[in-house]
């Protein structure tokens, strides 16, 4: 029995390839019958040579041929990647998958080039010990965890086990790498669009002065839609502002060509009937997550849209691109919908306020009014009254004038009224001629005269 000598961290391989565990001893062995050559890495000091010479010794077939056991074939070739490649190296490249096996992650990194073809493609492994550590310095440092679509520098051994082919294993990660990675993708695109001149095209759109119809886009079930439902729908509850949803993914490689779908799906329905602006909201989470959105071709969609767009992907600490060319960004979609809520309710109160001001201010002119009409209503009625007071002054004057003038008055003075007996007043020489008698009357009395024609004149005797 060959005991080994397995850090804790490698017993799952040493139990793998067929050796036990000594509880008398506390250490891993190689049981009779077994083939040594797997266990190389493992055997203690002494042991390498005699080992190195039985699985390297090729085994004699028929004739010149010579043949190795499959076993101690791979067993060469480890032994060339372990003395060539000693120690650990610091690697960068992409992690395209990443899956959780009892607190074991394992990995799978790639690389492209610049045309997006993978160039190459491997397998890596963080032992649990390790894992939650790894995990908890790259979360610090990014505000994310580790997941499949980010650029990671990690410091890793390479491995080439018999059975299990050629591994990476994970000693530990840097995070500014991916940091800088994240900053550099965005820099370019940053570049791109400034270059192109349109970086700040939707920037430069009018912002509104009021909101009664919305577009959202968010996906389906975003926690971050939850929090702007809940005040959106008031505002369509009592019709002062109609929202329209439309769903996209924001995380994965599909993310940027489904929210620019939704981009298109918005503004045919803004040219059928005008939003006021596009939404976009999501909700923090993970800095990988979010990564998907910095892309030049949503970008670019956002700088070109006609329609002010209102931009609450995340948290403060999160930023896209998306929130660097949209009009507005705010930090959460809450924040979003507060901007327009505050807008509809304060040009109503600001309505309402105009309103009073306007009501008050007809008020005082209708006051106004009333008081000058009483005061000249006032000023005619005393002016009527004055008026009316010369008039009787003026009527009674006349009146004592016609008085004054009667024919008994006038009779007083020596003057007659010379009448037909009939009573029929006689004015004129002529009427008299046409008569015999006449009625002559005095303030006394009258007489009776008979008319007697000459040629001078009537004569009465």
């Amino acid at each position: 029995m060959i005991e080994l000598n397995v850090p804790f961290m490698e017993k799952d391989d040493a139990k793998r390839l067929g050796a036990r565990w000594n509880s008398a001893s506390k250490r891993w062995y190689i049981p009779a019958g077994v083939d040594n050559a797997p266990f190389a890495r493992w055997l203690p000091e002494g042991l390498d040579l005699e080992v190195s010479e039985l699985v390297l010794t090729p085994q004699a077939k028929s004739g010149e041929r010579t043949e190795y056991s499959l076993s101690a074939f791979l067993f060469k070739i480890s032994s060339v990647i372990q003395t060539n490649f000693a120690g650990a190296t610091w690697i960068s490249a992409e992690i395209s998958e990443l899956r959780n096996n009892k607190g074991h992650l394992f990995l799978t990194l790639v690389e492209h080039d610049d045309q997006g073809n993978m160039v190459a493609r491997t397998s890596a492994r963080i032992w649990q010990s390790q894992a939650e550590q790894l995990n908890a310095k790259f979360a610090l440092g990014t505000g994310s965890n580790l997941e499949a679509g980010i650029k990671v520098l990690v410091l890793a051994r390479v491995e080439f086990h018999p059975q299990y082919g050629l591994a990476l294993f994970v000693d530990d990660i840097d995070p500014t790498y991916t940091l800088g990675d994240m900053a550099a993708k965005l820099a370019k695109i940053r570049d791109t669009l400034t270059a192109e001149k349109i970086i700040n095209k939707n920037k430069q759109l009018p912002k509104p002065n009021d909101f009664t119809r919305v577009a959202v886009i968010s996906p389906q079930k975003a926690a971050g839609l939850g929090d702007f439902n809940r005040e959106a729908k008031i505002l369509q509850k009592f019709e002062l502002c109609e929202f329209v949803y439309f769903t996209a993914l924001f995380q994965g490689e599909a993310a940027p060509k489904e929210i620019c779908k939704a981009l298109e799906s918005a503004l045919a329905a803004h040219e059928i009937k005008a939003f006021d602006s596009i939404v976009i909201i999501r909700g923090g989470g993970a800095l990988s997550d979010l990564a998907w959105l910095n892309n030049e071709q949503l970008a670019r969609a956002v700088c070109l849209c006609p329609v002010h767009v209102m931009a609450g992907i995340g948290h403060e600490r999160d930023y896209t691109i998306i929130d660097e060319v949209a009009g507005e960004r705010f930090d959460t979609p809450s924040k979003v919908i507060q901007r327009i809520f505050n807008l509809i309710t304060g040009n109503a109160i600001e309505a309402e306020t105009r309103h009073q001001e306007i009501t008050q201010a007809a008020n005082n002119v209708i006051q106004r009014v009333h008081e000058r009409v009483t005061f000249i209503y006032q000023q005619i009625g005393t002016l009527a009254q004055q008026y009316c007071v010369s008039l009787e002054r003026q009527l009674q004057s006349l009146i004592s004038e016609i008085l004054s003038q009667s024919p008994k008055q006038i009779l007083t003075k020596g003057f007659a009224l010379v009448s037909v007996p009939q009573g029929r007043v006689i004015t004129s020489k002529q009427a008299a001629q046409q008569e015999q008698v006449l009625s002559v009357e005095f303030h006394d009395g009258a007489v009776l005269v008979g008319v007697s024609v000459t040629e001078k004149g009537v004569y009465v005797p």
